[in-house]
């Protein structure tokens, strides 16, 4: 264990911690020589000299970490020009020239940021093997359209299943980090607003089940549908329309005896 670097991302994680380390320094393209080395929140605590050790340890990997990221970018264009931005089809063209078993989310784990969990080492022999083999035709690549389950498989599962990880990990964090009055607040927001999605799909379902029992053409199926939805829309915006004037104390509700601001002009 030790970093991971992204030299052009400015980023450094610690993979005995998981931390994410922000690398700032001069203006430019790249990690100067000289930085400073900024700890993530919500970890730590990271005093001045533990600090300045591992801004030890990450110049000590500086070297290593460009000359790798260099071969991933490099491999990068190849999996473009050799594999038509299949990560299936590279992982089978470095299969062949290495004669190493090798699959689409291995290649993905080459290619996504250094700095990410899920990055893995990008080694010289991939980029040889790929390297071997001629460019395809202009227009070969593969269409990402006809399948999500074929695109994530070939091209971003890896960096989607990352990112998810991500978001749980700072969802925790957020949560970790309440006081408890805090907590009981977004206890109360989260499930307010959860009370309402499941309400909003329970309507939605309802419609599709009941206009499925009474269409008799996909058309009417069509037309049901829209009305019943329309209708639980303008239904949804005079609840909240009321709502706010309850809670504002404003128009019938401004009034003691609920009425209207014209006839309490009217009213003697």
């Amino acid at each position: 264990m030790g970093w991971k670097i992204d030299d052009r991302g400015r980023a450094a994680l610690h993979e005995d911690s998981g931390a994410l380390f922000t690398i700032r320094g001069g203006p430019g393209v790249g990690i100067p020589d000289d930085f400073e080395l900024v700890p993530p929140s919500g970890h730590g605590p990271w005093p001045p000299a533990k600090v300045k050790k591992l801004k030890q340890e990450v110049l000590a990997a500086l070297p290593a970490a460009r000359e790798e990221n260099h071969r991933r970018r490099e491999l990068a264009t190849l999996v473009q020009s050799r594999a038509g931005g299949s990560t299936s089809r590279a992982a089978s063209l470095i299969a062949q020239g290495s004669g190493r078993s090798v699959t689409a989310r291995t290649v993905q784990s080459w290619l996504i940021g250094p700095a990410r969990p899920s990055s893995r080492s990008c080694p010289a022999w991939a980029v040889a093997a790929l390297a071997q083999h001629a460019p395809q035709a202009p227009g070969t690549e593969y269409p990402w359209g006809r399948s999500q389950a074929q695109y994530v498989l070939d091209r971003i599962g890896v960096e989607e299943a990352d990112a998810r990880i991500a978001d749980d990990r700072r969802l925790a964090a957020k949560w970790r980090a309440l006081s408890a009055p805090a907590m009981a607040e977004a206890m109360i927001e989260l499930e307010q607003r959860l009370n309402g999605y499941v309400q909003h799909h329970n309507r939605q379902l309802s419609t599709l089940r009941t206009a499925l029992d009474r269409a008799t053409s996909f058309e009417e199926f069509r037309q049901l549908v829209r009305d019943s939805w329309n209708d639980h829309d303008t239904a949804d915006a005079l609840v909240r329309e009321t709502r706010r004037a309850i809670e504002e104390r404003a128009e019938e509700f401004a009034h003691p005896e609920g009425l209207p601001e014209q006839t309490r002009q009217k009213t003697p």
